[in-house]
């Protein structure tokens, strides 16, 4: 039975690469990103645009640490599968509400209070999987103690914000955003993430990165599509079919390789921290 269920996370191989699976989950994360861009072009402004870059940056840090539960146990295999589907779910949810982000209505779970509860969920069910794969790593499970604080504490903010809704929503999220990233950097100077397979690391970026790329030809397309193919429409399109390609060249033709390279030639115990600052940060 214990086999049937997968029960125990399968842990990864330094050879591990990335699944179908997270490819599938990553393809509702970036549905989630365009919607950011649905959000601030409701209403161009400065203060939109500030709003926007906040919902980003929080969907990158609710993504980011599904890389490192992939580098460190299956995340296509038994009861972990489970768990990622519930968090693909909460990502698909935050994605519907997210172009409302910041309008408040009369029902009990608004869009500001449904999107906190949804990015709660995707957080939680990290922590879960992680402290579950750590029953048998004890130094995955010391990092986790020292991460797991920051995470949580910025739940608070984040409900109470989307409670308040206006410029109070907007100051707290700011300040869940600012708990997460600065725990998290704080947890893994005293006690760094575990990087398995570097092959898996930089591809998970890699793969997320075509998949923006493929959203922006389908932006690029959507004007001479709904609009009358004239020279000036179709020279916008190619215009951004060129800035796509150009793109997709400077990264994987010159970037990627040379970045996977040095964080394979980093120290072991230094490799993780060195990951996570170029691919995290820098990307």
């Amino acid at each position: 039975m214990k086999r049937v269920l997968g029960v125990g996370p399968v842990p990864a191989t330094e050879t591990h690469r990335t699944t179908t699976f997270e490819i599938f989950f990553d393809l509702v994360f970036v549905f989630a990103l365009t919607r950011v861009i649905t959000f601030m072009a409701g209403s161009p402004s400065a203060l939109t645009l500030a709003q926007g870059l906040l919902l980003l940056l929080l969907l990158l840090y609710s993504w980011s640490p599904y890389i490192w539960v992939g580098n460190l146990v299956r995340p296509d295999v038994g009861l972990v599968r489970a768990a990622t589907l519930v968090a693909m779910a909460a990502i698909f949810v935050a994605a519907l509400v997210l172009p409302n982000a910041w309008q408040q209505s009369s029902e009990l779970f608004d869009a500001p209070l449904t999107l906190a509860l949804a990015y709660v969920v995707g957080r939680a069910v990290q922590l879960v999987i992680l402290f579950w794969a750590s029953t048998t790593n004890p130094p995955l499970r010391s990092t986790l103690r020292f991460f797991a604080v920051p995470v949580m504490l910025g739940w608070i903010p984040l409900i109470i914000g989307a409670l308040l809704g206006g410029a109070a929503q907007t100051v707290l999220w700011t300040a869940a955003f600012l708990l997460n990233i600065g725990g998290a950097r704080i947890a893994s100077t005293f006690r760094p993430w575990q990087l398995r397979s570097v092959d898996h690391f930089t591809e998970r970026f890699g793969l997320v990165l075509i998949i923006a790329l493929g959203e922006s030809l389908i932006s690029a397309g959507a004007g001479p599509r709904a609009m009358a193919p004239v020279g000036s429409t179709l020279l916008a399109a190619l215009l951004g079919l060129s800035s796509t390609v150009c793109l997709w060249w400077l990264y994987f033709d010159r970037l990627a390789p040379a970045a996977r390279q040095a964080v394979s030639n980093v120290p072991g115990e230094r490799r993780a921290a060195v990951a996570g600052d170029a691919y995290g940060l820098g990307h």
